[in-house]
């Protein structure tokens, strides 16, 4: 594969899965507080369970964000690392896996990749 198309389909999967954990992060606060408003009739250590869930899915976006910003300014490698650091975190970031390892291992140097990156 040409780095040029590794790099795009990274940035393709870094944002399809920061999208994903927003979304699972707004999922988890809607829920947590609905058991908080007695809207839902389970016990509130789900609903701490779901802030705290919610809580490592923000991580994840933030980590994703992060990844798409380096990736704009054309440091891939910085890129890569926060994308593999977005693993840890809730299972939508596990795409991040596979556009992380990508990135680490595209064959690219810096100014390159500023001709083919627009700004």
């Amino acid at each position: 594969m040409n780095a040029t198309r590794e790099i795009r389909l990274a940035r393709i999967l870094i944002l399809l899965s920061t999208i994903l954990s927003i979304i699972l992060t707004l999922l988890a606060l809607l829920a947590a507080t609905a058991v908080f408003l007695g809207r839902m009739p389970m016990p509130e250590a789900w609903a701490t369970g779901g802030l705290l869930f919610a809580l490592l899915a923000a991580g994840g976006s933030a980590a994703g964000v992060l990844a798409l910003r380096r990736l704009r300014d054309g440091r891939v490698r910085e890129a890569s690392y926060y994308a593999l650091a977005a693993v840890v975190l809730p299972p939508p970031n596990l795409i991040m896996v596979f556009a992380g390892g990508l990135l680490y291992f595209a064959d690219r140097e810096p100014a390159a990749m500023a001709t083919t990156t627009p700004a």
